[in-house]
């Protein structure tokens, strides 16, 4: 429990009140991302943007983190936001929050080609195949014989959907 309580003291500037962990699995870890980003871009639209969420999405997520803190986290000031006080007591929490979380999710097991046993199923065109899909299976054969590939052909949706360059 005194991990969890740390935690939430890391992320939300206090310890839960007494006899009320934390449930981590009640929190969506996404709004770290979101509230990063919106306290260090003061803006709406490039916080969404820098994540990759629309501007409505990151209006929507701004109003849970709002809810969550009971706290407007940017006030608007004129033509821009400026950080309330608990959004500036936020922004360094939330870059060392983001910084443990990234470093804990990019932790990985010791990649050993020769003892792995995967199968990857790699997304690509008929053309992307016949181009270099034997030669990809040749060499990872090689390198890794326990790993497998499945090659699936692309989705009309995803070429339909894909924006001009």
């Amino acid at each position: 429990m005194v991990g969890i309580h740390r935690v939430y003291s890391s992320l939300f500037g206090a310890a839960p009140p007494r006899g009320s962990p934390v449930n981590l699995s009640r929190l969506d870890l996404n709004l770290v991302v979101a509230l990063r980003a919106l306290l260090e871009e003061r803006n709406v639209t490039r916080a969404g943007q820098r994540v990759g969420l629309s501007q409505p999405a990151m209006s929507a997520a701004l109003a849970r983190l709002r809810r969550h803190f009971d706290d407007d986290l940017l006030a608007r000031v004129g033509g821009h936001y400026e950080l309330t006080a608990l959004g500036q007591v936020l922004l360094d929490r939330t870059s060392t929050a983001y910084d443990v979380l990234e470093r804990l999710f990019a932790s990985q097991a010791d990649f050993d080609p020769d003892k792995e046993s995967r199968e990857f199923r790699l997304v690509a065109s008929d053309y992307a195949v016949a181009v270099f899909g034997a030669e990809l299976a040749r060499v990872v054969h090689e390198e890794a014989p326990g790993i497998r590939l499945r090659f699936t052909q692309t989705p009309p949706t995803v070429v339909d959907d894909t924006p001009p360059c």
